[in-house]
């Protein structure tokens, strides 16, 4: 991967992390509001309540953003996952043919225990 290529997908993967925040800090302040009569006052506000959580987004951004570390440790992680040598098609449609029939067979036998055990129960306590 080249190095334009890696600086594009570190900055779409530090908008996507600050987007979550941005959503998780609305609602963990949506959720509060109804447990806290504090922040419930705080959400009446609507520049409180949409720019906390947009400031938090903003500032991980940012601080994802210009920090080098974090920059230099999203390469590191860029580079290494591209050297995975990822399954064909051909040997995922088989895994996944294989793990859907021992999901189904294990259905089966847990059906097959449970029915026995309810017939065994309701001849037990029917008496």
């Amino acid at each position: 991967m080249d190095k334009s290529a890696v600086k594009k997908f570190m900055t779409l993967s530090f908008f996507i992390a600050a987007a979550l925040v941005f959503w998780v800090t609305g609602v963990l302040f949506d959720t509060a509001a109804g447990s806290f009569p504090v922040i419930a006052r705080l959400k009446a506000i609507p520049a409180v309540f949409h720019g906390f959580p947009l400031i938090c987004g903003l500032g991980l951004f940012l601080w994802l953003q210009l920090s080098e570390k974090n920059k230099a440790y999203a390469g590191e992680v860029i580079n290494e996952t591209s050297k995975v040598v990822w399954p064909s098609k051909k040997d995922i449609k088989s895994l996944t043919i294989a793990v859907g029939i021992m999901i189904l067979i294990a259905g089966l036998i847990l059906a097959g225990f449970d029915i026995v055990a309810g017939k065994a129960l309701a001849l037990l306590f029917d008496r």
